[in-house]
């Protein structure tokens, strides 16, 4: 475990209820559920009568290099309730007693932040049928909109929105040693990030950047029926550039085992619903289909396997590639 990270094992009934003293008086937890999914910070589904509730404790550092600052976190809690205020379906950030967004913990002499949340229902999906992805790109088009009247008196400690994308990519002479008769797949894979990414940046460097969630993958979004219940985990969220967050909200939310030719009318019709929303110039098509490739492509080489099906779906990839260049 990373020196900066939360001890798990310190999640026990009564450390739920000291944290929950901070925030409710006279109540106790009925049950209490941590949520292994995330990999950044602790959370907790804590059951109290008949209201859940979200419990985030932050650890120290995120990706082992960004400081989770106070200011850091209140951006972050200040980004949610604007676009709660916006009518947007984002979980409402509880109070403490005393009117705070955060308090903190004390766990073996170091300290960390916890904010609650109100739990929002729904029901994530594992394929999203084509009117839940006209949904989410609506969404993120709403997201956009608002904002652009955001404003925070909290610094986000930024990142690159693609360092994420590089980090997965580890090293191509590890990855060679491994699997040595997958080297060309491997290669070009690897080739892909390392050709369009300096394009990328160098599209999006000197654009209007604005505060984006940054991560709209399947597990941060909850439906009912076709329509979004709940937005959720902006622990990504940064100042970027909304257009380069299309594309690898696309890459989350469509089917990337088409083939792809296939998989390049999907982009293309993501991209038509967005537009209807806000308009794109040339440009911005070229850098959403840029952030989708670079996302895919990092992926698909980090997550290799050597397996038969990983083989295909990545030479898929090199081919998706050479369609799109």
């Amino acid at each position: 475990m990373d020196k900066d990270s939360f001890p798990r094992r310190s999640i026990t009934q009564a450390f739920i209820s000291d944290i929950l003293r901070q925030y409710f008086t006279a109540r106790k937890p009925l049950t209490h559920k941590r949520i292994a999914a995330g990999i950044e910070n602790e959370t907790v589904v804590v059951r109290m009568g008949g209201a859940q509730y979200v419990i985030r404790i932050y650890n120290r550092v995120q990706f082992g290099v960004l400081k989770r600052t106070k200011p850091n976190i209140l951006w972050e809690l200040d980004f949610m309730e604007h676009l709660r205020r916006g009518r947007l379906p984002v979980p409402k950030v509880m109070p403490t007693l005393t009117g705070q967004k955060l308090s903190q913990v004390v766990v073996g002499q170091k300290a960390y932040f916890v904010a609650i949340f109100e739990f929002m229902s729904g029901r994530h999906v594992r394929k999203f049928n084509p009117q839940q992805i006209e949904a989410v790109i609506k969404l993120e088009a709403q997201m956009h909109q608002l904002s652009h009247s955001f404003a925070s008196r909290h610094v986000r400690a930024n990142t690159y929105q693609f360092g994420y994308e590089k980090l997965m990519l580890g090293d191509l002479g590890r990855k060679v040693a491994k699997y040595p008769k997958h080297k060309k797949i491997l290669a070009e894979l690897w080739g892909i990030v390392n050709q369009h990414y300096p394009k990328l940046e160098k599209l999006i460097q000197g654009r209007r950047q604005i505060a984006i969630h940054n991560d709209l993958n399947r597990g941060n979004i909850k439906f009912s029926g076709h329509t979004i219940a709940g937005v959720f985990d902006f622990d990504d969220a940064l100042m970027g550039s909304p257009v380069s967050e299309l594309g690898k909200t696309i890459f989350f939310i469509v089917d990337r085992e088409l083939a792809p030719k296939l998989l390049m009318a999907e982009i293309e019709r993501a991209i038509r619903l967005y537009a209807i929303e806000i308009k794109l110039t040339k440009k911005d098509v070229e850098i959403v289909k840029l952030a989708f490739l670079v996302s895919w492509a990092s992926r698909r080489f980090h997550s290799f396997n050597g397996r038969i099906d990983e083989r295909q779906k990545s030479a898929d990839c090199v081919r998706f590639a050479k369609i799109y260049g």
